[in-house]
Parts: structure tokens; C-alpha cells; sequence
């Protein structure tokens, strides 16, 4: 079973139930209530999404989902504390200026970060200095391994 059959599985079968999402999934989410530390996604591409709100979701996060740096900046204006971050840098169709990543940051210094590039080459020099660098294409081990490596380093 190749990568994009295990993802698009694996987001038919996901469990959102601690971020209500709406029908403009991935990019709006209503509010959450629950006192569970909360994980931001930023990724423009649903499957890929799921995938991710689900695996974080099984580790005790609410999630929040959105496609682009601005719009994740918009969903979590409102929260005190974001405890995880997962973006893919740069965000297609965005440049590095405005990416939430250091807004995130500087809100958060104890924030847990993940970043998603395409190219393993790209540079991330803007990224908080301990945030993990995950290669797409990635499978779900490596995912995890990402998600235990920031989680620890916080």
C-alpha cells in the first residue's frame, strides 16, 4: 500500500471530534471548549490534513486546521496557548514573510514544532531553532517519530 492510499484511508476513518470542523474543512473550525492542549495544523491539502489532526488527536490535542499561514494566524487569535505547531513552510501560494511560525513562537516560547517541507534541501532558517524537520513524503512512523522528537524537545 503506497503513501497516498494509507493517507486517504487513514482520513476517512478519522476521528475530529475535538475540533468540529465545518464544511470549508480545512481552513475553518469552529471554536473549541475542551481544556486539552491544542495542536495548529497548516497544511493545504485535506488528506495530508486528516492524517495529521488524527494522529495528534490520538496523542490528547484538540486540533485546528488550516490551509495557510494567515488563516491559522486567524483561527487561534483568540487562544491563550498553542502547545503544537505542524506547518508545512512555505505554505503553497505564500511567501516566508508573515508565516505564523514566529508569531506562534513568540506567544508561545514553550510552543512544540513541526515543520513540512517538500524539498529537503529548502531552507527553514526562519523556524524556531528546535523545531523538527519532516520530508514529504513522509509515512506514519516517521510522522510520529517527528511528533515524539518535538514534543520532547519543548
Amino acid at each position: 500500500m503506497d503513501l497516498a492510499t494509507i493517507l486517504t484511508s487513514s482520513v476517512r476513518h478519522a476521528p475530529f471530534s475535538s475540533a468540529l470542523l465545518k464544511p470549508g474543512f480545512p481552513s475553518s473550525v469552529v471554536a473549541m471548549s475542551n481544556p486539552e492542549p491544542l495542536a495548529v495544523i497548516i497544511e493545504p491539502r485535506s488528506p495530508l490534513a486528516g492524517t495529521l489532526a488524527e494522529a495528534l488527536h490520538a496523542r490528547g490535542f484538540e486540533v485546528v486546521v488550516a490551509s495557510t499561514h494567515v488563516g491559522a494566524a486567524r483561527l487561534v487569535a483568540s487562544q491563550d496557548k498553542v502547545d503544537f505547531l505542524i506547518a508545512a513552510v512555505p505554505a503553497p501560494g505564500e511567501d516566508r514573510s508573515g508565516a505564523y511560525l514566529e508569531d506562534a513562537r513568540n506567544k508561545n516560547p514553550s510552543l512544540a514544532v513541526v515543520i513540512m517541507l517538500s524539498d529537503p534541501n529548502e531552507s527553514a532558517v526562519d523556524a524556531p531553532a528546535n523545531a523538527v524537520r519532516l520530508v514529504k513524503p513522509f509515512d506514519l512512523r516517521q510522522l510520529a517519530q517527528a511528533i515524539d522528537e518535538a514534543t520532547s524537545a519543548a
